[in-house]
């Protein structure tokens, strides 16, 4: 399918434009840091947590995929609202870099060009294609939500075979809806336009885990990032290498649950890990000031910044809606983000429950799995 200019501006602004504003919004809400990275990143992770909080129940009650469409839509449109309004936009700040960290910067760009270019140049077809993208194709022929035989084409009654893993997880119907709106082929979608911007979103996390183990050091969060970048890239000494998934066939929803879904769960996780120590401390700290009424800021044992009671109490709930999200999110590729989700954050939180000796905070992570729990026993009770 050749793409015309319309395809492309409408490409450009639902998988860039739109989650770059969105983003900044959901960073805001979340207490994240609102870079542009951050801000790309979670403002597509919100489409898919959206898509999944609407598309499974639309396809249980057997709706019209235009209904999809037009809720999809008008959430991530007043997301964008919100974010205009209140001025919550990306925050934009070029930093002075001296020689070797502008040369360490360059080669991250190119390596990210060169990867990108490679996955609009070539794509993988394989049998997979007859399941995601003709289910995908069926969504958008017929505004029935995955009610199609893949095999003979014929209208279902009831999800069959493989539908009851898809009723659940539901990439094909988000892959689907961004076709709908931009004009653009599903197959060309899925082989052409996604897998840059699903690359694209991969390296930014690489990035901003590299800040999060170099914060101070610039240098080594470029060279952090590139040799992730590397360890992808000479990943294929096997067909079913995470290097392999991640650039030959990232379109897919299990590609996707490794290539970006987990390392972006890693990465809440440290968030939630090193904001825990400030709220225990301000826990401890807080009782004699909560009898006398004083909340006041003060330095802990450690010499980190004691929040306030609001802020404190704030700041713990929102590392564990950040993770909410994400758990919500990641339901939507593949039934892996089922388990893997919930097996990461089971031993996480056990870690985490030992080593702060807080039972709260092993059971905030816990609490976080049970959208994937919900999900997994939907797709397990479809099938009796």
């Amino acid at each position: 399918m050749t793409l015309s200019v319309i395809n492309i501006i409408m490409a450009v602004l639902v998988l860039i434009v739109i989650p770059v504003i969105m983003g900044s919004q959901i960073c805001h809400m979340l207490d994240i840091k609102r870079t542009v990275p951050c801000c790309f990143t979670f403002g597509v992770i919100g489409q898919w947590a959206i898509c999944q909080l609407i598309a499974v129940p639309l396809i249980l009650l057997k709706q019209s995929f235009i209904v999809l469409v037009v809720l999809q839509s008008v959430i991530m449109i007043t997301l964008c609202g919100l974010a205009l309004t209140k001025k919550h936009l990306p925050m934009i700040k070029l930093r002075k870099h001296n020689l070797i960290e502008l040369i360490g910067l360059i080669s991250v760009m190119c390596m990210v060009g060169y990867i990108v270019i490679q996955a609009v140049r070539l794509q993988l077809t394989n049998a997979d294609d007859s399941r995601f993208v003709v289910n995908a194709v069926d969504v958008v022929r017929t505004n029935r939500l995955l009610l199609t035989d893949v095999n003979t084409g014929k209208e279902l009654v009831t999800w069959v075979g493989d539908l009851h893993k898809d009723v659940a997880s539901p990439w094909p119907v988000y892959v689907a809806y961004i076709s709908k709106v931009t004009g653009i082929h599903v197959a060309t979608m899925f082989h052409t336009v996604l897998p840059p911007v699903l690359l694209v979103i991969m390296v930014a996390i690489y990035f901003m885990l590299g800040e999060e183990f170099f914060p101070e050091d610039r240098l080594n969060s470029y060279i952090f990032t590139a040799v992730a970048i590397l360890v992808n890239v000479f990943g294929g000494y096997s067909e079913y290498s995470s290097g392999t998934f991640a650039l030959t066939r990232l379109w897919q929803g299990k590609s996707v649950i490794a290539a970006i879904g987990i390392p972006i769960l890693l990465l809440a996780v440290i968030w939630l890990y090193r904001e825990v120590p400030k709220s225990e401390s301000w826990r401890k700290k807080s009782r004699k000031q909560k009898e006398n009424n004083i909340v006041e800021n003060e330095e802990d044992v450690e010499g980190n910044s004691v929040i306030t009671e609001d802020n404190g109490d704030k700041s713990h709930i929102k590392c564990y809606m950040r993770i909410l999200l994400l758990v919500i999110a990641l339901c939507l590729p593949s039934n892996m983000g089922f388990i893997l989700t919930t097996i990461m954050l089971g031993c996480f939180g056990l870690v985490y429950g030992l080593s702060k000796k807080s039972f709260k905070v092993a059971m905030g992570m816990w609490l976080c799995c049970i959208p994937s729990l919900v999900y997994l026993l939907l797709s397990y009770g479809l099938k009796l």
